[in-house]
């Protein structure tokens, strides 16, 4: 990105001359071309399948490039929308869900299992809302199911709430404190699609930062947030979503994002915390996470390979 702004090129000079990364005398640096750039630490800031999920943070761990951002273990179990769940579900509200293995299940049995329309069927581990489909009758399902199988291997099924809103906030950790963003109410009388939220015009969602919401609601939501990042074992920003039923005056936990867009600074500033401050914030934060863990013993005796080989051999 740096040198797309530097230079002046185009996507398709990065597809000609690809970046390299590079790790060389223990120090870090992208190629391009003969230009080499230095850096101190990568600062994640990607989303979706293959990189938000923990891969591309396991690839940095094996090269050994210091990165900023959560743990791979819970990148990992973050974008998993059901394991999340069931992780929480102890002391979290949930709506009731089930899980559907797409290249494994019988559709009469499924279909026997649905009898309260609408549900939402969703691609269980992505995010930015792909391959997720409202389903009103029992002929949209086998339609939503080929739909999201182009997606995922597994689909998250779940009743479709009618008269709801969607509240968010952000949190992370530091010196063992939690530093909380201002709560967000979205609402937006539908369930956002992929191109609702990047590719049409959103004029009719209504964001409220620091809504009029009870006590009650608001200590919840923020209890709620904390003991999820605690369960996940999250150690930097992340973003809880719930979804409240006002038919009910119900919370339902919905989603976490690992990496949230923008990193939800905008939620921050209400709180007095500019973007460059939470910048300086999380980096001190990346730093910390990463002391901590190559402080830690993970080799257990020299030539332990080589001893036990030789003990074989004998």
């Amino acid at each position: 990105y740096l040198i797309k702004n530097k230079d002046n090129k185009t996507l398709n000079d990065y597809k000609k001359y690809p970046l390299e990364l590079i790790k060389e005398n223990n120090k870090q640096y992208f190629k391009y071309k003969r230009k080499k750039i230095y850096f101190d630490y990568l600062f994640l800031l990607v989303h979706g399948k293959g990189v938000e999920d923990g891969s591309l943070h396991a690839y940095l761990e094996f090269l050994d490039i210091p990165y900023i951002s959560n743990n791979i273990e819970s990148s990992n179990l973050g974008m998993d929308k059901y394991l999340t769940k069931e992780i929480v579900k102890d002391k979290v509200r949930v709506l009731d869900h089930i899980l559907v293995n797409l290249n494994d299940y019988n559709y009469d049995e499924l279909v026997s299992k649905l009898n309260d329309y609408p549900y939402i069927f969703k691609a269980n581990s992505l995010g930015s809302s792909i391959g997720v489909i409202k389903v009103n009758n029992e002929y949209d399902v086998i339609e939503a199911l080929n739909t999201i199988k182009v997606y995922d291997d597994y689909v998250l099924i779940e009743k479709c709430l009618d008269n709801f809103k969607e509240y968010n906030l952000s949190l992370f950790k530091m010196d063992n404190e939690f530093i909380l963003s201002s709560i967000e109410e979205i609402n937006y009388k539908k369930i956002l699609t992929y191109d609702d939220k990047y590719s049409a015009s959103l004029e009719n969602l209504k964001r409220v930062i620091n809504p009029r919401i009870n006590e009650e609601l608001n200590n919840k939501i923020i209890e709620n947030s904390k003991y999820i990042y605690n369960k996940l074992k999250c150690d930097f920003l992340v973003r809880v979503d719930y979804l409240y039923n006002e038919d009910e005056d119900a919370l339902y936990f919905n989603e976490i994002n690992m990496i949230p867009g923008s990193l939800a600074f905008y939620l921050y500033e209400e709180k007095g915390i500019l973007f460059d401050e939470l910048l300086d914030l999380l980096i001190k934060v990346g730093k910390r996470n990463r002391y901590l863990k190559i402080s830690k013993v993970n080799i257990l005796g020299d030539n332990v390979l080589e001893n036990l080989v030789n003990n074989i051999k004998k």
